[in-house]
């Protein structure tokens, strides 16, 4: 067992939906859950959490972190009862710089980054309830140039689209 020093781990709020391709003109299940990432870990995903979900079928579910990322959709959940079981690391990482939940990383969010420019909010942490907007995507407490990085990195990167049913073979 490893423990992780406080200083070490990031809280974020990350909203899943969850849908349910049998009945199309259901609403997706919306459900948020505070995540604690490794500092380190961050620009690579690395977090893992259980959450809660109503019973239900669900096809794909879709992740994002409203304040910082753009939307990522995982069409390959896995049910291997009582669970489902899905990613978002590697290529279906969260994508920072999304600041304004507009779905891309544009000028928009370059704009708000310079608004907030030199910000300490203190910590990094953005729990379920955070005001908008809050451009400190790195988590390191401060809106800075390691900031700017990610709006840079993917410029004109847009969310992925909601969950649909995919077409037959």
């Amino acid at each position: 067992i490893m423990t992780i020093d406080q200083d070490d781990t990031l809280t974020r709020c990350i909203t899943f939906e969850l849908f349910d391709y049998s009945n199309p003109d259901a609403t997706p299940v919306v459900v948020s859950k505070e995540i604690e990432f490794h500092r380190g870990g961050l620009s690579q995903g690395v977090g893992e959490a259980t959450i809660l979900v109503p019973p239900g079928k669900y096809d794909c579910i879709t992740a994002r972190d409203p304040l910082h990322t753009l939307r990522r959709t995982d069409d390959s959940l896995i049910w291997q009862p009582p669970y489902y079981y899905a990613s978002f690391t590697a290529a279906n990482r969260l994508l920072g710089g999304d600041l304004n939940q507009d779905d891309i990383v544009d000028v928009v969010d370059a704009s708000i980054w310079g608004h907030q420019y030199d910000m300490d909010y203190g910590t990094g942490d953005t729990p379920c309830g955070t005001l908008s907007p809050h451009a400190d995507i790195n988590g390191d407490g401060v809106v800075d140039m390691a900031d700017l990085t990610f709006i840079q990195n993917n410029f004109f990167q847009e969310s992925d689209p909601i969950c649909s049913e995919p077409l037959p073979p």
